[in-house]
This record gives structure tokens, sequence and C-alpha cells, in this order.
């Protein structure tokens, strides 16, 4: 089997002389049982003047039209390249397989060892140009490069333009990272951004580029599927959290949105079951938590498919919620339970059950946290993950904050185990009266909180 390589790019050209002159040292300093022997090589040229050799990096002079034939060791690296205003239209090989695309200006290629003799025809062409325009409000804005990444200069309105067919496509792309334009359109037709816009114009064709948003109004509304059910979990408007959207949202015309819902909940394409969300009709690119794009007209978001994973219940009570968020899963999800005073019951899937809990500013704290009557150890005041919940499991939280310090203790016939906050157990079995007697302070009685005075 041929074993001769084909370089497309410099890079890879250059990586191909590297990777040679090693070979080159290994025959010289090691014995591998090589054939040292020379490889014949014919360059069949339809035009000499519109085409180099190069071997090692070093211009093979006075080549001429029809046959030429080089000598050269195994493991050589050999270029072809156009000349300028030239375009190698093939360079095939003995076999007839074509080494370049038409309208390529250079290929590499890496000679082996187990060949003694090979033919490649060059077939040149001269290079195309094609002429075009390009209209711009703001030039400052906008960088655009060609296809060896030399700058295009462009001025406010329109730009006549006229450049070989190997510098195309253009890219244009915004001088501030991270931005969009209102539209780039090739003869009418919008491009899509995707890290820039790249853009292949032909004979004629005109390129617009609108950077300014217009001052309007978009609306925002919401699709979903009825055997869905609620799927988002937040908007997020130029990085500002909307939880009341389910009516939609009029926002600003190039204002960033953001769609989060929580990918806990929800079959996967691993499942066979992948969730498919479309924007204006257009299928997103589904990623992560959270996808976002820039506003430019009135958008209709459509959830189209979305399969749940298996839920358990648990009951949740929290002294008082508005000392704490609580988030369902992870907080990268923005799914913040609305809770009410009292016992809660909340929806978890099933294989990754857990909540997140996190005070509500720094006035607030987590002072404790049980699991159907047990204290958990709360590390951080601020921050709690509780995992591994089954379905029936109650959950209570203690807090302390903007909610009155108040006592949540059982009638006066309840019996239980004592604990600290932290999870010491300090009473086992006891009674109302014996607890009544415990130093003042906060504790936690059967699961809930026990403030003794």
């Amino acid at each position: 089997m041929k074993k001769n390589l084909y370089f497309s790019s410099p890079g890879m050209f250059l990586a191909g002389i590297l990777f040679s002159l090693v070979f080159v040292f290994s025959a010289v300093t090691s014995v591998y049982g090589q054939d040292e022997s020379k490889i014949r090589l014919t360059f069949n040229v339809d035009d000499p003047a519109r085409v180099s050799i190069s071997i090692f990096g070093e211009i093979q002079e006075g080549l001429q039209k029809g046959d030429n034939v080089f000598m050269v060791d195994p493991w050589t690296n050999i270029e072809i390249a156009a000349a300028d205003g030239c375009v190698l239209a093939s360079v095939t090989d003995s076999a007839g397989e074509n080494l370049v695309e038409e309208g390529s200006a250079s290929v590499g290629i890496f000679v082996a060892d187990d060949v003694t003799e090979e033919t490649y025809t060059i077939v040149s062409a001269i290079e195309g140009m094609m002429s075009f325009s390009v209209e711009v409000d703001n030039p400052s804005a906008v960088k655009v490069t060609d296809s060896s990444y030399a700058a295009v200069e462009l001025v406010a309105g329109v730009n006549e333009l006229s450049m070989s067919e190997s510098r195309l496509p253009l890219l244009v792309s915004p001088a501030e990272y991270g931005k969009e334009f209102y539209s780039v359109t090739l003869d009418g037709e919008e491009i899509a951004y995707s890290y820039g816009y790249c853009v292949m114009p032909s004979e004629g064709s005109r390129i617009v580029i609108v950077t300014e948003y217009p001052d309007k109004d978009c609306t925002l509304s919401f699709e979903t599927a009825e055997d869905i059910g609620t799927f988002f979990t937040a908007v997020a408007v130029n990085d500002s959290i909307v939880y009341d959207f389910q009516n939609g949202l009029v926002v600003c015309c190039g204002d960033r949105i953001g769609l989060y819902y929580n990918a806990a909940f929800w079959m996967t394409e691993d499942d066979g079951q992948p969730v498919v969300v479309s924007v204006n009709g257009e299928a997103t690119p589904w990623f992560g938590p959270g996808y976002s794009f820039t506003v430019k007209d009135n958008t209709v978001i459509s959830v189209e498919q979305a399969v749940r994973k298996p839920e358990i219940n648990v009951s949740l009570e929290v002294d008082f919620p508005a000392n704490v968020k609580v988030y369902r899963v992870s907080e990268s999800y923005n799914d913040v339970l609305e809770l009410e005073s009292g016992a809660n019951m909340v929806a978890l899937p099933e294989d990754n059950a857990a909540l997140v809990f996190m005070a509500a500013d720094d006035d607030c704290r987590i002072e404790g946290v049980s699991v159907n009557g047990r204290p958990r150890n709360v590390d951080f005041y601020n921050y709690f993950s509780l995992d591994g919940l089954e379905d029936g499991d109650s959950v209570a939280v203690f807090t302390s904050g903007k909610g009155a310090v108040q006592s949540m203790q059982p009638d006066g016939c309840s019996v239980g185990d004592v604990y600290t906050l932290s999870g010491v157990k300090i009473l086992e079995n006891a009674t109302q009266l014996q607890v009544n007697e415990l130093p003042a302070g906060i504790y936690i009685y059967n699961g809930r909180k026990a403030v003794v005075r």
C-alpha cells in the first residue's frame, strides 16, 4: 500500500518537514533495515511559468513543459505551488487520484520508502477575479478578512471590490468579541452567525452589513405541547433572570435572551428522546440548561418534543420561606421553588433527587436541615446541597433572618429525640417538659424546630 502523504496547508507541510527530519536522523543513527535507494519522481507540468516545485523547501530551477524527473531519497518533502495570479486546477498521481481541490494554491507531498517511482500530472490555471459590493453602516464595528486572514478595509456606504477567487470566502465578524450584528445578507439572503459570518460572494453579488439594531419592541411568545407541561424554568434578558414569562415578554430589539430548563428532568438523545426546541421555526442547537440568542423581531419559542424522566415526591417545609431560595437539583438550572408556609410537595427526578438551599441575602442564614427528623450537618450558613432523597422523604429547613424567630413545637403529648442544629443528639425519647427545661436556644425536636427561651 502506498504511503505518500499530502498536505494542503503550509502548517501541515511544515509539520511534515519536521517529521521527515526525524526520520532522516533516525536513518543515519539507527539501523532499521530501510531501503535507502533513490525514488524516481516525474512531474508532468502543463505550464512551468505558472507553477513551482520545491524539495525540502528549495525551489527547483529550470522546469520545462512536460516531464521533469527528480531522483529523491525516501522520506522527502515536496511542495507544488501555484505562481502569483495562478491556481492549481488539479494534481493527479499515477493512480489517477487528484490531490487538490480545484483552485488550491499549493499541495505538499511526503514521499515514503515503499515506492520506487511515481508520476504527478500538474494542471494549472490563471486565477479568476470576482467583483462584488459590500455595503456597511458602521465600518469601525466590523472586521473583514479574506481566506488568508488578510484584512479587507471598508468605508461607510457601498464598497466596490474585486479580488481573486482564492481570497474567498470572506469572514465578517464584529470588532467587539461576542457581539452580533443586526443582519448580514448576501444577495438578500441572511447569513447565520456562527463565531462570525462566512460569506461566499459570486460575480456581481451584493453584501449588506447592518451593525446597528433598530429602536423597536419585540414580543417573545412561548408554545409548549400539552403533553409536555411546564418546560422552561426561567428566561434571562441581558443576564437579568425573569421567572414570570409564561404569558409572553416584551423586550427590545438587540436584547440578549437566555432560555433555561431543568435538564435533569428530561430524557436525552442518548435515551432516544431528545429535547427539541425551535426559535421562529428553526431548531436550536441545544446546549446544557441554557440556550441564548439575540432578539431581532417578534419571536416564537416552541417546545416541540420533551419526555420527562421518572419522578419522586418529597415533603419540604421551610420555617420562613423568605429567608432562603430553594432550587431543584442544581442552582445552574434556575429552577426555583415557590414555597408556602407549612409542608410543600416537591417533585424531583428519581435518578437525581437533590435540593439546593441558598440564603436569600447576607442577612439570612441556614441554621439547620433535617431529613425524616434526623439533622444533616450544615457546613455553610449560606449554601447547602442535599442529595440522595427518596420518595416520601420529609425535609425541614430552619433559618434565621427576615422572619421572626418563633417556636414550631409539637403538641404537649409528643415524645422524640432532640438534636442541636449541627446534628448532635442530646436527648432520646424526650417529652415536651424535658425540652422546655433545656438551655435557651434552638433545637430540632421530632424533625421540627423548637425554640427554648
